[in-house]
């Protein structure tokens, strides 16, 4: 995977679910990461059925923060974002000339994002490192992965590397196996499609220092958070990890 920018400095706006469920505060993310320079702004894609179920509790932090007796399915609901509503924020980066990203938690998300949007690569969160069925259906997309790696131990992304040397490579009637992925990995053809269309980022590094993430990735593929953040610093900070970025490269 190669960032398109001639400086190898990739930097997504992160959006997330800051949007709180409005499309208009969806677009209005957009405009501020366009406007600060940022190579793409990223959202998240979900459906809140697929994920949760209707009993399933809040986090403890969640509940501390929040109050309430709102349930998990409930606060995920609030914040998600119809696949119509997508389209029109996917549009409206198009316009503004920015990348539009997201990063799917569902198979009926990643088919979205890759078959109706048309995105030439997909990020993928940490906490699904260990879900090989999704790692499994983004791989056979074709379309690169940026993948988190987040707190996941070597042998964790060793294994998640593996599910996506076989999803590149393996044929049509090859059964997806934990022997299947191994050896996938073990095929120099599989890795050089990995190196090809995968890219690993380490979350916590990229958020943190812009010196840690441009010595931690290849190409440099780096994460800034879009909030309540003012314009200018956004942008102080979008031009302060490219200069950190190149300079630590040479």
């Amino acid at each position: 995977m190669s960032a398109d920018r001639k400086d190898s400095v990739y930097i997504i706006a992160e959006a997330g679910v800051n949007h709180n469920g409005s499309l208009k505060l969806a677009r209005d993310l957009v405009d501020v990461a366009a406007a600060a320079g940022a190579d793409a702004v990223k959202f998240q894609s979900f459906r809140t059925d697929d994920l949760v179920s209707q009993s399933a509790p809040r986090a403890a932090y969640q509940a501390e923060n929040l109050g309430g007796s709102e349930t998990q399915r409930e606060m995920l609901r609030k914040l998600e974002l119809s696949f119509d509503d997508q389209r029109g924020v996917a549009a409206h980066a198009a316009k503004a000339g920015i990348e539009f990203l997201s990063t799917p938690f569902d198979l009926a998300s990643l088919d979205f994002l890759v078959r109706d949007l048309g995105l030439s690569r997909i990020k993928l969160g940490s906490g699904d490192l260990t879900n090989a069925p999704l790692l499994l259906a983004a791989a056979r997309t074709g379309r690169d992965v940026i993948l988190s790696s987040g707190m996941a131990s070597l042998d964790e992304t060793l294994t998640a590397l593996g599910v996506l040397a076989f999803g590149y490579t393996a044929g049509p009637n090859d059964s997806p196996t934990q022997t299947a992925f191994g050896r996938a990995w073990d095929s120099e053809r599989a890795r050089n499609a990995v190196t090809t269309h995968a890219s690993r980022r380490n979350a916590n590094a990229c958020q943190s220092s812009a010196t840690s993430c441009a010595r931690a990735t290849s190409p440099y593929i780096i994460t800034s958070p879009v909030m309540d953040t003012p314009q200018c610093a956004l942008t102080f900070e979008v031009q302060a990890i490219r200069t950190a970025c190149c300079w630590t490269s040479i």
